[in-house]
């Protein structure tokens, strides 16, 4: 009775603890964000906005002079910091029209506050309207999610009409995905950042294109396979799966490549 009483009391403990640091689990920001110049991203500045609650949020933009041309919207993943995707961002842009802005997230490098989901979704709206009002339209905006990314992307597009999404490694909600890694807790019960992006998925309307290793073992592509099955079937939809890819592991060029037909295949369909 005592070694039981024992172990329940570990166990409670355990769930009390993850509870709490739940969010030191969930985000992981690192380091220190230079200059867009000092990754040789020459094209980049650096900007700032206000969040909804007044806090400092830097990204970079890299824009064109015609405001009328498409513009991708890049959320990152949940480690790092924006750094980290500099030589994607600067391939994209060197190869492509498209103007670029990248958000840092709050609590992430060069941006103030805490992380959370409701803060980032609301801090993805504001962004998006930040960059609308730089003279950009709605159908000209391609929203870019990366892993953590795309919960980002596929809610705000469940509410505003862009013109696509593109995702790698998205995952059916965050949940699930700490579901593989903490199989002995009560993770729903626990969790409070869930990123249920499949709430979204069933009246979804803009194209989307999703690409994903077979080998991923953060995402299991699983995830992209449920969410396509989701999605309208009279909705432009383009899943990838990459053979023996582990996560986030795409050549750029390919990336790029893939980015550039799907968009000309959106622009053929509209």
């Amino acid at each position: 009775m005592k070694i039981s009483l024992f172990f329940i009391l570990i166990y409670c403990s355990l769930c009390l603890a993850v509870f709490l640091f739940q969010r030191k689990l969930e985000y992981i920001p690192t380091g220190t964000l230079l200059e867009p110049q000092q990754y040789d991203f020459n094209e980049a500045q650096s900007q700032m906005f206000k969040s909804y609650d007044g806090l400092k949020l830097t990204y970079w933009y890299a824009g064109n002079q015609n405001n009328e041309a498409d513009i991708i919207l890049y959320f990152h993943g949940n480690a790092g910091n924006l750094g980290g995707r500099a030589d994607k961002l600067k391939y994209i842009k060197r190869n492509s029209s498209f103007s670029l802005a990248a958000l840092s997230y709050r609590g992430y490098a060069a941006s103030e506050g805490s992380p959370s989901e409701r803060a980032f979704q609301l801090d993805a709206e504001m962004f998006l309207k930040k960059i609308l009002a730089k003279g950009y339209k709605l159908e000209n905006i391609i929203l870019y999610g990366e892993s953590l990314g795309s919960a980002m992307a596929i809610k705000l597009a469940s509410k505003y009409k862009v013109k696509a999404v593109f995702l790698e490694a998205p995952f059916w909600s965050a949940s699930e995905v700490a579901k593989q890694t903490y199989w002995f807790l009560p993770v729903e019960l626990l969790m409070i950042d869930k990123y249920e992006s499949h709430k979204y998925l069933a009246k979804f309307s803009v194209p989307i294109y999703m690409i994903h290793g077979t080998k991923d073992s953060v995402t299991p592509i699983e995830h992209s396979r449920k969410i396509y099955a989701t999605l309208p079937e009279n909705l432009l939809k383009t899943k990838k799966e990459i053979i023996g890819a582990d996560h986030l592991e795409f050549e750029l060029d390919y990336l790029n490549n893939e980015l550039h037909n799907f968009i000309n295949e959106v622009n053929i369909n509209n």
